[in-house]
């Protein structure tokens, strides 16, 4: 079976490793397949392992921005895959093109497109006239293929039913997750010193901070137990950054509050590495979002080793499962409860940290890969050998 994958992604840090992960584990499975993977010239990504025979990685040159992308994918991209004979193009982000010349395999990921509405007062006019075309993409997109994948029940149910794809078209594949790397012990004591935190001793948040994250609310919490003098020498650690500077200042507005003086930090880009120290070392992984359709982060918190704190959501009690400790969506009374008990009560840390080795075993590329490749077999099969 001859199949053509489409990334022409942005070359942000989530793009890159589902390109070098998902590559990589895809180069590995059993199968007599043939792979053509587009891929924009301008991303700076090379394989570490070998591709073999099979796999051929197509540079496509694409100036930056959103409109080259659907211009490229909706007008060129059917004919190129045409002429390569795929028999099935594989869209991993959302969006496909709609007069497709073979059968389309779908991977939704991005909630944004489906709720609009809730979005609209955190957007330009621009902003909302692109989201609105992307959001008409996207759906017309799920009903144009053979068969569309979610990376949780949770996002499954919410995102396939507002957009109308039938039950029987949908499946669930959770994201890969590099655990050997998440869980690799690494001597962090010099990051800590040069952000002065001490290992378990503060907390961690990890993500953009879009308003449906609810970073507010998290940082509202944290300040609330720190006057209440329960916090000890606890810190809060924000990384990420907000595309609404007004945002972005109130929360640094919080972190000059009289009794969590200097006890909130909010750092921009991290380099992975860190990133990797930070949740080793944190006291607890606290994820308040109350909109995601994975959480990449909380997978990432669990292959690290240390218990989590999210909403009690159907997505984080899938990733999660055992190793985290739940409150109620846009509690900040129940959130602030939580960070205590987390804290204060070491067997309870334990008890979540041990859970993580079982939960982490659901995160794995090489998993993704062998189930997409099922999917894309069964859509291959669908349509019949190429006459």
């Amino acid at each position: 079976m001859r199949i053509a994958i489409n990334l022409l992604l942005p070359a942000t840090p989530g793009p890159l490793n589902y390109v070098d992960g998902f590559l990589g584990a895809l180069s590995e499975a059993p199968g007599e397949h043939d792979f053509l993977v587009l891929l924009r010239r301008s991303i700076d990504w090379s394989p570490s392992y070998p591709l073999g025979d099979r796999m051929e990685i197509r540079r496509i040159a694409l100036n930056a921005g959103y409109v080259p992308r659907v211009a490229y994918e909706q007008l060129l991209m059917p004919q190129v895959v045409f002429e390569w004979q795929a028999d099935v193009l594989f869209c991993p982000f959302d969006i496909a093109p709609l007069l497709p010349r073979c059968a389309v395999l779908l991977a939704v990921r991005n909630p944004s497109p489906y709720l609009l509405k809730a979005r609209r007062c955190e957007l330009s006019f621009g902003e909302t006239v692109k989201a609105w075309v992307h959001s008409w993409m996207a759906r017309a997109s799920g009903r144009i293929a053979r068969r569309v994948f979610y990376p949780t029940r949770f996002a499954s149910d919410l995102l396939g039913g507002l957009s109308n794809v039938p039950p029987e078209k949908r499946s669930v594949i959770f994201h890969g997750v590099d655990r050997d790397f998440w869980a690799r012990p690494r001597d962090a004591a010099f990051l800590l010193a040069r952000l002065n935190l001490k290992r378990r001793k503060y907390f961690l948040f990890v993500s953009r901070f879009y308003k449906y994250k609810r970073v507010g609310l998290l940082a509202d919490a944290f300040v609330r137990w720190c006057k209440a003098g329960r916090a000890g020498d606890f810190k809060l650690v924000l990384v990420g950054r907000s595309f609404d500077a007004a945002f972005e200042s109130m929360l640094l507005k919080q972190a000059t509050i009289a009794g969590a003086e200097g006890r909130i930090s909010i750092l921009g880009h991290t380099l992975r590495e860190d990133l990797a120290s930070l949740y080793q070392n944190c006291a607890g992984f606290v994820f308040p979002s109350e909109l995601e359709t994975f959480g990449q982060p909380l997978a990432e918190a669990i292959c690290s080793g240390v218990p989590v704190i999210a909403c009690d959501l159907g997505f984080a009690r899938e990733i999660c499962g055992e190793s985290a400790l739940y409150f109620p969506a846009g509690d900040s009374v129940a959130l602030e409860r939580t960070l205590d008990a987390l804290a204060n009560d070491p067997g309870l840390w334990l008890r979540l940290a041990a859970a993580t080795t079982h939960e982490a075993r659901k995160f794995s590329w090489r998993r993704e890969a062998e189930e997409t490749l099922k999917l894309a077999e069964s859509v291959g099969a669908s349509v019949g050998p190429r006459g």
